[in-house]
């Protein structure tokens, strides 16, 4: 399988600040508030580009990557409309993903520095 995207939206504006969040898409709505904090602070629009591990059928968020896989599924039903990969895979896929590398290295020549957020649960153990 090739080293890109199943998904994106993401378009750069070399206006905005970005930071990157890597994890659950149930979880992306709590990076709003680095949004705002972000914003006040760098004077600046600021947005997330969400790294998410999910493949689903639609998807309602700006700035959304998720990942090819780095090696076969087997686990994939043909007919699936929506999978989320375990978090050790996905964080695999994410670090020999080539357009995320380019995705950060164009960060990195606009934008000083880069932030990034993390939140990825594959259970909870209580």
């Amino acid at each position: 399988m090739d080293n890109h995207c199943l998904f994106t939206n993401f378009t750069f504006d070399p206006d905005v600040y970005y930071f990157c969040y890597s994890g659950e898409l149930k979880s992306l709505g709590i990076n709003q508030f680095l949004v705002e904090t972000l914003s006040t602070q760098l004077h600046c629009e600021v947005q997330c580009i969400a790294i998410v591990p999910g493949l689903q059928v639609q998807y309602s968020y700006p700035n959304l990557i998720v990942p090819a896989f780095s090696r076969r599924q087997e686990s994939l039903p043909h007919s699936a409309v929506s999978f989320r990969r375990q978090t050790p895979d996905f964080l695999n896929d994410v670090s020999q993903n080539r357009y995320i590398r380019s995705v950060i290295d164009t960060l990195l020549t606009h934008q000083d520095q880069l932030m990034e957020a993390t939140r990825t649960v594959d259970r909870i153990i209580g």
